[in-house]
């Protein structure tokens, strides 16, 4: 697990938290996060989170929290950093929500590879499921296989042009991707690339996990089943329909999903 919130809580100790903008030139030069680090360690402050990020314009964000067991430190902790760091463009002090909890409200937007994202939680994508899959029944269920479609070809565009029109390559990076994003753990398990016959696995699904915590015991995956079909019909350049042949909501290991191609996309 790797935990991608920029926030901390701990009701057990007063927080402290700091953003520091490096210059281009930062990225260039060794020992610059050691230094930074150096200055909390010589003044016995825990830091308990600290995320590094290349932003626009070549610049590093540093988001950093720590134990706020020092005030003075606190206090002028901009100005050690600024006095004691090179290539420092800009320090912000984050204050705590209430005690106990703290948010970094100062980077925005969030991006991945320079492109706006949005982080989704638990609660707010299983309610999402849930509302399509129960209220909306199997128009819903469509809804969310052609959804995923959309989001499939979309990604597939990106992963083709990332990987410079090499296929194989490019499904390589979207595998990564779709687990680098919290999908689930795809493993390509059968691919034949002439005849279209592909077999994944599906490991710790986002989409399977809610429905088999809701009790429902049948195989559920529309969403990720609509994203597989896309990228591999936008990739191929051939239509891929993928159905689901076990599913971790019937009480298998993991989701398998078998396609074979359809025809050809003009």
């Amino acid at each position: 697990m790797f935990d991608l919130s920029r926030a901390f809580i701990d009701e057990n100790r007063r927080l402290g938290g700091l953003v520091i903008i490096l210059s281009p030139e930062s990225l260039y030069e060794a020992g610059i996060l050691k230094n930074i680090l150096d200055i909390f360690a010589k003044n016995s402050i825990p830091i308990l989170q600290l995320n590094t990020s290349k932003t626009s314009g070549e610049k590093v964000s540093i988001l950093i929290f720590y134990e706020l067991k020092d005030k003075e430190f606190h206090k002028n902790i901009i100005n050690i950093i600024k006095n004691q760091i090179p290539h420092v463009e800009d320090v912000k002090v984050i204050n705590e929500v209430m005690p106990g909890v703290i948010i970094d409200d100062v980077n925005f937007p969030v991006t991945v590879l320079n492109e706006r994202a949005i982080l989704l939680r638990k609660p707010l994508y299983k309610e999402m499921l849930l509302y399509f899959k129960r209220k909306l029944g199997s128009i819903g269920n469509v809804y969310l296989y052609h959804v995923g479609y959309s989001w499939g070809k979309a990604a597939a565009e990106s992963h083709m042009k990332l990987a410079k029109g090499d296929i194989k390559r490019a499904i390589d990076i979207g595998s990564r991707f779709f687990h680098s994003v919290g999908f689930g753990r795809m493993k390509i398990k059968n691919f034949n690339m002439q005849l279209g016959r592909i077999t994944i696995d599906v490991y710790d699904s986002f989409e399977c996990e809610v429905i088999k915590e809701e009790g429902i015991r049948k195989p559920s995956s529309e969403l990720v089943r609509g994203i597989l079909s896309g990228w591999f019909s936008s990739l191929l350049r051939y239509k891929i329909v993928f159905k689901e042949t076990k599913c971790i909501a019937l009480g298998d290991e993991y989701c398998e999903f078998d396609a074979v191609k359809e025809r050809s996309i003009e």
